[in-house]
């Protein structure tokens, strides 16, 4: 059975291939080009000319570069997923992953009209001036809606990729044995949370700068970016528990089948007369308490623990960017 369903590819791969675009080419002509023209006519329609600060202008250039690095992310993220995929099907005896929604562009656009429903209104109402009409303020808006097109697609691709690390998790699976691998053969999945996670942090400190050049920082505007940048811990976290708990059973299953082995050495050697203990039973126990030891250098999770903490760094100095941010308005540094 296949693990795809259609073009292994996402809705904007599809238009470039069938412009035939080359994908870098695609890329900037949708991602800073198009959006160039839209903020034109934006503000052409909204009679805006003598409304563009230099915070604006800002704002739409690393929108622009957001435009860009999204579509590059999504694309480096279905292709990781897609190679998990691959590595994990003798693991999983080729139980399909179904990947097929994936490449859906009905779940992409989906995502990108709930998540446009659920937070523009705040950019809309808190982040643009006051001076301007409610019908000016959602003209303007409308840059910014276009490249969020791009940008939730990446949303979509990242939940799903996170997903499909799940779904991995929660199969049987034909784990590589302890003295190959600490990991059971399961570090490439954690490194694959790693890298997403990573892509996710960056895409927030994308959609944090605009903010943080403009003078309008509302209430609303500072939770939504903070929620999204703890959300990073739950991304990375969530999808690898069926994995922790896969490695430690494996663990313990180990060390339950090696108990019972133990325990019978160390009666023998309570039971000596005279404190005397035959070289058999030594070497017998030295062996096997060096395969404890061995077992007991499983990975509790499919990764390192300097990985958490530089991932905790990256996303600390993000609250804290927006931290500062906050006091500096407050104080009006």
């Amino acid at each position: 059975m296949s693990e795809v369903s259609g073009p292994s590819s996402l809705w904007f791969e599809r238009l470039y291939a069938y412009l035939r675009l080359p994908f870098w080419a695609g890329a900037l002509l949708f991602g800073i080009g198009l959006l160039t023209v839209v903020t034109v006519v934006a503000i052409a329609v909204g009679d805006l000319w003598d409304f563009v600060p230099i915070e604006f202008q800002g704002a739409v250039a690393i929108y622009g570069v957001m435009g860009l690095f999204t579509q590059l992310a999504a694309r480096a993220a279905r292709r990781g997923v897609e190679r998990m995929g691959e590595y994990t099907k003798p693991m999983r005896d080729r139980t399909p992953l179904a990947l097929g929604p994936l490449y859906s562009p009905g779940f992409t656009f989906l995502t990108y009209g709930v998540l446009e429903v659920a937070i523009q209104p705040f950019y809309i109402l808190y982040g643009i001036s006051e001076s301007l009409t409610l019908a000016q303020r959602i003209i303007i808006s409308v840059p910014f809606m276009y490249v969020d097109l791009f940008a939730f697609t990446f949303l979509w691709v990242l939940g799903y990729s996170f997903y499909a690390i799940y779904r991995v998790g929660r199969m049987e699976l034909n784990l590589k044995p302890f003295t190959e691998d600490r990991s059971l053969g399961l570090n490439p999945l954690g490194r694959l949370a790693l890298r997403l996670s990573g892509l996710y942090v960056l895409f927030v400190l994308f959609a944090l700068v605009p903010n943080l050049l403009s003078v309008i920082l509302a209430p609303p505007i500072v939770a939504i970016v903070l929620a999204l940048t703890l959300l990073s811990f739950a991304f990375f976290f969530l999808p690898l528990l069926p994995l922790r708990r896969k490695l430690l059973t494996a663990k313990r299953d180990l060390l339950g089948r090696l108990g019972p082995r133990l325990t019978r050495l160390y009666r023998e050697v309570d039971s000596e007369p005279g404190g005397k203990i035959g070289q058999e039973v030594v070497n017998e126990l030295m062996a096997l308490k060096e395969i404890q030891r061995d077992i007991q250098q499983i990975h509790n999770w499919p990764f390192d623990t300097g990985v958490v903490v530089r991932l905790s760094v990256i996303v600390f100095s993000v609250t804290a960017i927006v931290l500062s941010r906050i006091i500096a308005s407050i104080f009006g540094v």
